[in-house]
């Protein structure tokens, strides 16, 4: 409880984010907030939400929770909702005795009573069903199930993780969330940070992937480059980027491969942008042009070696109004300097 209560009023600082959160990399004040907030649900019973994009690794966290948690010498049980037929889901939720509907020749039990005592990690909430999300509602009101076809109800301690990869209050607005399971999950929800979220980890963050994991080095030009990509498909596409420019640079990435991988324009930029495919989902615009300004500002300091004077002249501004949105945008001039 003392280590729990220091957490609480400290918070996380990076060394105590290495030895909780030893695979887990960032180390922005934001991130470390949020470990603080993982740290914290791992050490109580209640149930947890985890909302965030498709790469922002919710199971990752999800285990980090179990881990952490008091129930870790329990079984972790998944159940990915994308995976289950809506004919089924009640019998996956809470499981069936033998006759209970034409082809239940033997009683089974259901996910929520196989995860008594443990966790419950259901992801995807957005695609289970109705009659599924109505018996999740029921579960957390009474602690309890009942097996399909049988009407003793069996008392169950289970500590669910649940995950969403769009946002539960648009999900309920349209009619794809049970409202009740929407206020039930909403006191309980964490949001996972986006990669482009932590724009001033990504230096950090790729580095040490490199380095540590990979055991391979990256330039600076390198680093530079990543900062200036949005990673639409967060660490997941980060850490394939890397894993496979690793297996073609025995020595060192250099900015030159990251570029030729994503594919990108000499500035990094996508003139082809078209709204109808274009994922607004955490969206912000001032955030999106600030990380284009940086990238361009960026692009023209790696061009000049970090000689602002040279800079602004290929920008076509001043070079007082450079040093401002260098400022401003928090860019790093010094790796650009040779």
């Amino acid at each position: 409880m003392d280590f729990y209560n220091h957490i609480l009023s400290n918070g996380i600082d990076e060394h105590l984010a290495r030895f909780l959160f030893p695979n887990i990399l960032g180390n922005s004040p934001q991130f470390l907030e949020f470990l603080k907030r993982i740290y914290l649900a791992s050490q109580n019973a209640d149930h947890i939400l985890l909302e965030g994009e498709t790469g922002t690794g919710k199971t990752y966290y999800a285990n980090n929770i179990w881990q952490l948690s008091k129930r870790k010498d329990q079984q972790l049980v998944t159940l990915d909702c994308s995976e289950i037929h809506r004919d089924i889901t009640l019998s996956v939720l809470q499981g069936h005795i033998r006759g209970s509907f034409t082809g239940a020749y033997n009683d089974k039990i259901g996910k929520i009573e196989e995860s008594n005592k443990g966790i419950l990690l259901i992801e995807n909430i957005e695609n289970l069903n109705p009659e599924g999300q109505s018996a999740l509602v029921r579960f957390i009101d009474e602690s309890s199930i009942c097996r399909l076809g049988d009407n003793f109800k069996r008392e169950i301690d289970s500590k669910l993780i649940i995950t969403a990869s769009k946002n539960i209050k648009n999900l309920a607005q349209d009619g794809k969330l049970d409202e009740k399971l929407y206020y039930r999950l909403t006191p309980l929800r964490l949001t996972v940070p986006t990669l482009r979220s932590l724009d001033n980890d990504l230096y950090f963050i790729a580095k040490r992937y490199c380095n540590d994991y990979l055991n391979i080095n990256i330039t600076k030009k390198a680093l530079v480059q990543i900062e200036s990509y949005p990673w639409p498909g967060n660490f997941r596409e980060l850490f394939t980027c890397l894993d496979e420019l690793s297996k073609n640079n025995s020595e060192e990435i250099g900015h030159r491969a990251i570029i030729e991988y994503l594919g990108q324009t000499s500035i990094g930029i996508n003139e082809d942008i078209k709204l109808d495919t274009f994922h607004f989902e955490n969206f912000n615009l001032d955030i999106y042009l600030e990380n284009i300004e940086r990238k361009i500002i960026g692009d023209a300091l790696e061009q000049t070696e970090g000689i602002q004077s040279k800079a602004a002249k290929l920008l076509g501004i001043k070079e007082r109004s450079l040093w401002h949105r260098i400022k401003k945008l928090d860019i790093a001039v010094d790796k650009h300097l040779t």
